[in-house]
């Protein structure tokens, strides 16, 4: 997946290897088909185009897939062994009813004459209101991103090539540079007169004339700042639509009475001066036309009239579309294919979602969305259809393709054990890679006890566990109202496990002391955290049953006192600052010997000590006493 948004500054941004040789593709809205030679048909959900993921794929019996396209619904597979057609949709999807259960959003900002759109970005004539354009990537959540108002023009019909937008009014053609569609600059002008509708393609422009000259006429568009005006072919009186397709030009005259109301014309051998082959006469005010391969969708402000041009030189009248084949005709004021399905913008009665293969029995219910009252054309992209309603952008979802590999509403993922240890596990940040459209959440949680707490984390940031335990799990709340899903692609946790602090060295403080306090010392322990304090019990027996003190330090030694005679054991153990504890050191004893004359030099002295400060001080205070009263 390559990035072309600046086409000097090409960028691959996502890879997926797949079985087999990748030999051709397709994409339709957010799913990507892979033909790959002995590997199969490859699906893939290309949502996130970063972090292409697989949906499936299929194998034809040994038989190599050279090639894939779609057409609408279906998939197309060139194999060994012939062409393969596949229905597809996604699991529970697949074509929509417009009635029934279309998703829909709008944008109504500016008005919404016509709308092309292509990669991520919806191209609008805004009438009265210029030329903008659209971020449609969430087809939901539309967002403007330029808007070039004009003084006077009313921009009804656009068309888009390449790095340019061509739209027309009246008078003119305005050609836009939209390399970059947040940037939209006015490239070109070109004059006319009782303009109606282009199509560019290519190097070549075609612009059809209106009221009282009806025709069209042919430019040199290698070169879009300068259009080079080439010929100008007349006939019809109100040639309101155009449309090429192969090299035939197919046109619509708004006619309304006698004489052709559809027209063919060959542009071979001269492209600038196209050949007339043959019409069709009809009763008709056609104002636009779509040509799908062998038959033109020609839009009447009454009727849809579907002709077969299997024969450009005598085209053939194939359905007026009608409800319930009681000549109660749809209305139509332009039109639209998906696959053998049509999609007819109907002004006031809305939008119909249509089946092209039997378009005259009764229409199954909700196959008309009304709320879109002044539909006057409609374009698809993807697995959306684009109506424009003149006073605003409403989308429309008419399928749901096997890349879109959601279901609705609220689920958990949740991981097995991640990791085991005797330890315990203190600390943990979750990485995490995923593609969370508008309007869907997902919450990440970690559990270090094995599930027993979940606690709520944010991706990227350093956790410190309630509960620390010995068994790391992780656990993903998605939650999805409708029919988009949260991607998780790439999960990842750096977490640190403490371990056991080491068990400190006792130093032997000697065999005898004849003193009553005792110092002890130790080393320092190692640990992959740090050491909070060391535990020193000091007992009169070895086996620290009850131990006589149990004393918490904070450095390396201790002095302990208050001793009487006897034989006393010590041992020290650490704590880091998680309260993990080492096991107990090696044990120390020394003995304690004061002899008698050292306990009775001890007490006069001492005695005699507190005797002499006890008279200081009452001498100290008769003094003063003195001195206050012989004042």
């Amino acid at each position: 997946m390559i990035d072309i948004f600046d086409p000097y500054n090409v960028a691959l941004i996502g890879t997926i290897d797949t079985l087999g040789f990748a030999r051709n593709l397709v994409k339709q809205g957010n799913t990507l088909y892979v033909a790959c030679m002995d590997g199969g048909l490859y699906t893939l959900d290309v949502a996130d185009p970063a972090n292409p993921s697989y949906v499936s794929y299929m194998v034809f019996g040994g038989n190599k897939v050279w090639d894939v396209d779609t057409f609408g619904n279906y998939v197309f597979v060139a194999t060994d062994a012939g062409v393969t057609s596949i229905l597809a949709s996604a699991d529970g999807g697949g074509l929509m009813d417009f009635g029934a259960n279309a998703y829909r959003s709008t944008f109504d900002g500016l008005q919404c004459w016509d709308v092309q759109v292509h990669g991520d970005i919806a191209y609008v004539a805004g009438g009265t209101d210029g030329f903008y354009t659209l971020n449609v990537r969430d087809p939901y959540n539309p967002v403007l991103l330029d808007h070039i108002p004009l003084a006077g023009p009313d921009l009804r019909n656009l068309d888009v090539e390449g790095q340019y937008a061509y739209l027309v009014d009246e008078d003119d053609v305005y050609i836009f540079d939209i390399t970059n569609p947040s940037n939209l600059i006015l490239h070109a002008t070109e004059g006319g007169a009782n303009l109606r509708d282009i199509d560019v393609e290519g190097e070549l422009m075609y612009l059809s004339f209106g009221a009282g000259t009806g025709g069209f006429g042919t430019l040199n568009n290698s070169d879009p700042s300068n259009p080079d005006f080439q010929a100008n072919i007349w006939f019809g009186s109100n040639i309101t639509s155009i449309d090429v397709q192969g090299h035939h030009i197919y046109s619509v005259n708004y006619l309304g009475g006698a004489g052709p109301g559809l027209y063919c014309h060959d542009l071979i051998p001269d492209v600038f001066s196209p050949d007339y082959l043959g019409g069709r006469s009809d009763l008709s005010i056609f104002t636009n036309i779509h040509v799908d391969g062998d038959l033109t969708y020609c839009s009447d402000t009454d009727w849809l009239v579907v002709f077969g041009v299997t024969n450009p030189t005598n085209p053939s009248i194939v359905v007026y579309v009608d409800w319930n084949s009681a000549a109660n005709y749809i209305k139509s004021y332009g039109t639209c294919t998906f696959g053998t399905n049509i999609i007819n913008a109907a002004g006031p009665d809305g939008v119909h979602f249509l089946d092209g293969l039997d378009i005259t029995p009764t229409f199954f219910t909700g196959t008309n969305y009304p709320d879109a009252s002044s539909a006057l054309k409609v374009t698809t992209h993807g697995d959306y259809t684009y109506v424009a309603n003149q006073t605003s952008l409403i989308i429309l979802r008419h399928f749901e393709s096997p890349g879109d590999t959601y279901v609705s509403g609220g689920f958990t993922a949740e991981s097995t054990t991640i990791d085991s240890v005797s330890e315990l596990i203190h600390l943990a940040t979750l990485n995490v890679n995923d593609y969370v459209p508008l309007y869907t959440n997902v919450d990440y949680y970690l559990s270090a006890d094995g599930g027993a707490h979940w606690e709520l984390v944010i991706p990227g940031v350093e956790h410190e566990f309630v509960y620390p335990g010995s068994d790391l799990q992780w656990r993903a709340e998605l939650l999805g109202p409708n029919d988009r899903s949260v991607h998780i692609f790439d999960l990842s946790i750096d977490y640190f496990y403490n371990e056991d602090p080491s068990i400190p060295l006792l130093h032997d403080p000697g065999n005898v002391s004849t003193s009553s306090s005792v110092t002890v010392t130790w080393d320092a322990s190692i640990d992959d955290a740090s050491i909070a304090y060391y535990i020193l019990e000091v007992d009169d027996v070895n086996t620290f049953a009850t131990p006589i003190d149990t004393i918490n330090v904070s450095g390396l030694s201790r002095t302990v006192t208050g001793f009487a005679n006897g034989t006393y054991y010590f041992r020290v153990r650490a704590v880091d600052i998680w309260d993990l504890t080492s096991g107990w050191s090696n044990v120390v004893d020394i003995t304690v010997e004061i002899t008698p004359l050292e306990w009775w030099v001890y007490l006069i002295v001492g005695g005699g000590l507190v005797l002499v400060i006890l008279i200081i001080v009452i001498v100290v205070r008769v003094r003063k006493r003195k001195t206050i009263a012989t004042r």
